[in-house]
């Protein structure tokens, strides 16, 4: 698989030690320190390079003779799959060694697990038969001895890598690793195998052989690389390793000369496995990237922010590109850079995730072009990120985390630049968010207007109808009062021809009444008939009007002639 020139975000490995410029000073240096000291420790701020010193400056080095074994270890932060943490513990990022994952190994069990690594026909059986316990630094480090008898007595390297990880693990924990440690550097048989070791001589079961590679001191050399703010810590293994501090090696940030040799010499490198062909920089296209991140208060260079650059002008800049010089133009604005480096991290989370992460680094870790520092707790119980995230964040050197003065683990972005490019993506999303909200207020506004037309138009229409209704409705009132004048008139014109009618008849009737009467008053049987036919003629012109007085003399009339006139028949 082919390989880029700088690692970019992450630190350099051992096979990287072909491309690693700039730190040859301290590796001599350090190397120096390394033979004549026992025990030394590495210190220097977050990304200053101290593991790619380790893995790509000393080890390679260490190679180089035989009898050289060396073996790298880091504990990893405690973690813990207890309960969610009380506010005091969220506060402190500290919990109860009791609620610990009963699966996490202990430091010592870190230790012991590395040193552990050797093939089952290293081992020497003898000193396995011997000794029962094989939980113990002393026991390992004599297999590795009588592993190496061959080749002469070997020397021994123990790197503990980011060392102040070991100060989260509970106390207990922490004492247990200082006590092994101790038997192991300050005596040629621990107290606890003395008893065993005498026993066995006093009855004739250990060899010379044995008994030689017992007694022999091994040749160990120690080294604590830890985080210059966190150095502290180490304080509570003083007890029992009092000179700890004795041996310190500073790791500044690179010199503007070294930070030069880091950027161009990689890039003459012409090497199969790479990915692109050798190129150069021009001088002004070095200075330009030294000047953008050259600290403002000294001449240093952030080294973890120095290999993000290099590691784009190689994949972006040049890619492909056969004999390319790399001008100040190509590179532009650096901040860019960080900015996309910033969405490459960004893009290895997805949906809900990413989103959580991208505003919680944007819009809490940074306050008015400043940073912000929270708590482990804070952040994976009220903000909801996973410790994965987190650490995949430290490990892209956009976050770093530190111990504040009250021991809570805190995180921060990982460096000024890297900030800068925070910021610009940043407002970049703030833009296309008011953009965005300022398309949807006026989509919102545009719908509103076609509302309130149509309300207007439905407001015209109630009105218009609301008109006709009452002009239907006067228009109604007019007919129906015209219609009831009508037949008042009707009724009027039909009672005055009754009246008139009744009159006529009333008067007819009194003409034939009069008749009768006169026909009465003659004597003889058919002038009495006459008289009734008067009568009778009366009563059916006024049978319509039964109630009338006419009507009711004309019966009386008739009924009395006939009751008189019916003995002389």
């Amino acid at each position: 698989m082919s390989k880029n020139r700088y690692p970019g975000g992450r630190s350099f490995m051992e096979e990287d030690f072909p491309l690693f410029f700039g730190r040859q000073n301290d590796v001599q240096a350090f190397l120096e320190l390394l033979s004549v000291r026992q025990m030394v420790v590495l210190m220097g701020k977050s990304g200053s390079g101290k593991s790619s010193l380790i893995n790509a400056g000393i080890v390679p080095q260490l190679l180089d003779d035989d009898c050289n074994y060396y073996f790298i270890i880091r504990f990893n932060n405690f973690v813990s799959k207890s309960p969610p943490l009380h506010t005091h513990q969220e506060e402190t990022g500290v919990r109860n060694a009791d609620t610990a994952d009963k699966n996490q190994l202990s430091p010592v069990s870190v230790v012991i697990k590395r040193l552990s690594i050797l093939d089952q026909t290293e081992l020497d059986t003898e000193l396995s038969d011997l000794i029962p316990d094989k939980t113990s630094f002393w026991y390992w480090i004599k297999q590795h001895q009588a592993a190496a008898r061959k080749k002469g007595k070997p020397k021994l390297f123990l790197f503990f890598e980011q060392f102040e990880e070991l100060f989260t693990y509970p106390k207990d924990q922490v004492q247990g690793f200082t006590e092994e440690l101790y038997q192991l550097l300050y005596s040629s048989v621990p107290n606890d195998f003395r008893d065993i070791i005498y026993e066995a001589e006093h009855e004739n079961r250990i060899s010379e052989e044995l008994e030689d590679l017992l007694l022999d001191k091994p040749n160990i050399r120690v080294v604590f690389s830890v985080r210059s703010d966190r150095l502290s810590q180490m304080n509570v293994m003083r007890d029992l390793h009092p000179t700890i501090f004795q041996n310190c090696y500073p790791l500044e940030e690179l010199k503007i000369a070294d930070a030069e040799l880091a950027i161009t010499q990689p890039a003459r490198l012409s090497m199969p496995a790479f990915k692109g062909a050798p190129f150069r920089f021009e001088k002004d296209a070095i200075n330009h990237i030294i000047k953008s991140i050259c600290h403002e208060t000294e001449d240093r260079i952030d080294a973890a922010s120095l290999q993000i650059v290099c590691r784009f002008v190689e994949e972006h800049i040049v890619g492909d590109k056969a004999d390319f010089t790399v001008k100040v133009d190509d590179l532009g604005d650096m901040t860019d850079i960080f900015k996309k480096y910033y969405e490459n991290i960004l893009n290895r989370f997805e949906g809900d995730e990413r989103q959580g992460i991208q505003k919680f680094i944007e819009d809490d870790m940074i306050d008015d072009d400043r940073r912000n520092a929270f708590p482990v707790g804070f952040i994976t119980k009220r903000l909801k990120i996973k410790e994965e995230a987190l650490d995949l964040l430290e490990q892209s050197s956009l976050l770093r985390k530190e111990r504040d003065a009250s021991g809570r683990l805190m995180y921060e972005i990982g460096h000024d630049r890297i900030m800068l490019g925070v910021v610009k993506v940043a407002e970049q999303r703030k833009r296309l968010k008011s953009e965005e909200n300022q398309q949807k207020t006026e989509q919102i506004n545009r719908k509103l207007k076609e509302k309130l037309f149509g309300y207007r138009l439905f407001t015209a229409s109630m009105v218009l109808l609301i008109v006709c209704l009452v002009a239907v409705f006067f228009l109604w009132r007019k007919l129906a009062v015209t219609e009831a004048d009508l037949k008042t008139q009707q009724i009027l014109a039909s009672y005055k021809l009754e009246q008139v009618n009744k009159e006529n008849a009333l008067k007819a009737a009194w003409s034939y009444i009069n008749l009768g009467i006169g026909y009465e008053r003659a004597s003889g049987s058919e002038a009495t008939q006459k008289a009734l036919k008067m009568y009778q003629n009366a009563i059916d012109t006024l049978k319509r009007y039964p109630d009338d007085p006419v009507y009711k003399i004309a019966i009386s009339k008739r009924d009395f002639l006939e009751k008189k006139d019916k003995p002389s028949q």
